[in-house]
């Protein structure tokens, strides 16, 4: 059984159309916004430590050739995570989950944990992320932890049965329906490009949540919700809360 019902609005990454993705500048932002919730996305670094990145490498964000899991949380701690994105963000750094938590928490948002690929090491990202959540959920937080990888989902569904869990996937297909109600998941996250009428039904019949990525199109947004998605996951929470409202108002 469901435990509780996904937002209809979620910030992809924070407010990651306005500010630097998955930064405490663009939570507090999505949170500005109205966003009821968060997603975000959690790797490991070198020594064991759950950030928030979404990338293997920090090429792109801070312009370096490393990898995540071979840094070290005291060098990502002093990493610009902002500039890149625009100059008047120089100080916003990389997250620990538990940083991350903290402030949602203070904001009074829910979250959406997007566990990354860890090959051979779903195991320690899993308990990683539970030992964060330890004392906020389920009394302090609402939370769905997600992920692309089967293995992760299942490896906390073993470890937290009542932390509820999501598959990801680019595309619908009913092996991956099939898969996410033998993981006991309460939702289902979808890229919204192809996804169709009669696909929402066949999510909804199953009694699982959808939830979509990433809607910017007020239009598109207002469509998925009247085919009965529960969830716009989105880089701009200002123009789809704004979408949002709107419908509540159309009979």
């Amino acid at each position: 059984m469901t435990p509780f019902l996904l937002p209809p609005v979620i910030a992809h990454r924070g407010a990651a159309g306005a500010a630097p993705e998955n930064t405490l500048a663009a939570f507090r932002l999505a949170a500005a916004h109205g966003a009821p919730w968060v997603e975000f996305d959690v790797r490991q670094s070198a020594d064991g430590r759950c950030v928030v990145f979404h990338d293997e490498t920090l090429e792109r964000i801070c312009a370096r050739p490393d990898r995540i899991d071979e840094t070290p949380l005291a060098v990502l701690n002093h990493l610009d995570a902002g500039s890149w994105f625009d100059p008047a963000f120089a100080d916003q750094t990389i997250p620990t989950v538990e940083q991350a938590l903290e402030v949602l928490t203070q904001l009074g948002r829910g979250v959406v944990i997007e566990i990354k690929d860890a090959p051979g090491a779903e195991a320690g990202l899993a308990e990683c992320v539970l030992k964060a959540l330890a004392k906020l959920w389920p009394a302090s937080l609402p939370v769905v932890v997600s992920s692309f990888e089967a293995k992760i989902v299942a490896q906390l569904r073993d470890r937290a049965p009542d932390l509820p869990g999501a598959l990801i996937g680019r595309q619908f297909s009913t092996a991956l329906l099939n898969r996410a109600e033998e993981l006991d998941c309460v939702s289902l996250h979808l890229r919204h490009d192809d996804l169709g009428r009669d696909s929402v039904a066949r999510v909804k019949q199953l009694g699982l949540q959808l939830a979509v990525w990433s809607v910017e199109d007020p239009a598109r947004a207002d469509e998925l919700w009247r085919w009965g998605v529960d969830a716009i996951i989105t880089r701009r929470p200002d123009v789809i809360m704004a979408a949002r409202q709107a419908y509540e108002r159309t009979p």
